[in-house]
């Protein structure tokens, strides 16, 4: 089950109008009053509010659109009934409804590359540190403080940790390459081929 909600992962790249705009749609000279705005939402269904479920279950609602406050949209349902609503569980009835399947597809699929990342992240970081790890040498020690001018103090404790994280990362890759049956819920992350520019310098610290 997801663990973040995908509302924050909304593209706001997908949207046609601004909030204000679309409230625009619900006022003209002859009625200053705001319209509500003929909107299709995406509400938890009664028996998970009732029954406090695990597993939430949603449906789409006909609503009308009154309010706008903080990425949220003020929804009422044509029973009465008020909800603030994230943008990606809306659907007006103005907009298109395949840029608006576009936009949840995006922000399902970028929900799942962060949880397959934060899950690979926090496997690493909570690695500890393996004694029969090379250490970074006292030579290299030297060798960053000749190149760092300022802050070197502060710096030499992020370096051995960075150092120390890039071998637990070695040694956990290995792992799951080694067993993928056991690891089957890790996704290593892919990595981009290097370039090398026609004009560098080669600093050796190892």
């Amino acid at each position: 089950e997801p663990f973040y909600s995908p509302w924050i992962f909304d593209n706001d790249d997908y949207e046609c109008r601004t909030p204000e705009s679309w409230l625009a749609m619900g006022k003209n000279e002859e009625w200053p009053d705001q319209k509500p705005i003929p909107a299709l939402a995406l509400l938890l269904t009664g028996d998970y509010v009732l029954f406090e479920s695990s597993y939430p279950e949603y449906k789409w609602h006909l609503v009308g659109v009154l309010d706008y406050c903080t990425k949220k949209y003020m929804t009422i349902l044509y029973g009465g009934t008020q909800h603030w609503i994230p943008r990606i569980r809306l659907l007006f009835k103005a907009e298109d409804p395949r840029i608006f399947a576009n936009r949840i597809e995006s922000a399902l699929r970028l929900r799942k590359d962060g949880e397959i990342q934060l899950l690979y992240s926090t496997s690493v970081d909570c690695m500890p540190i393996w004694e029969a790890n090379p250490s970074l040498s006292h030579a290299s020690l030297q060798r960053i403080k000749e190149l760092v001018k300022s802050s070197v103090l502060s710096l030499l404790p992020v370096c051995n940790l960075e150092y120390d994280r890039v071998m637990n990362r070695m040694v956990f890759d290995s792992t799951v390459m080694a067993f993928s049956e056991e690891f089957s819920d890790i996704i290593l992350p892919q990595k981009n081929p290097e370039k090398i520019p026609e004009n560098s310098k080669l600093l050796f610290f190892f």
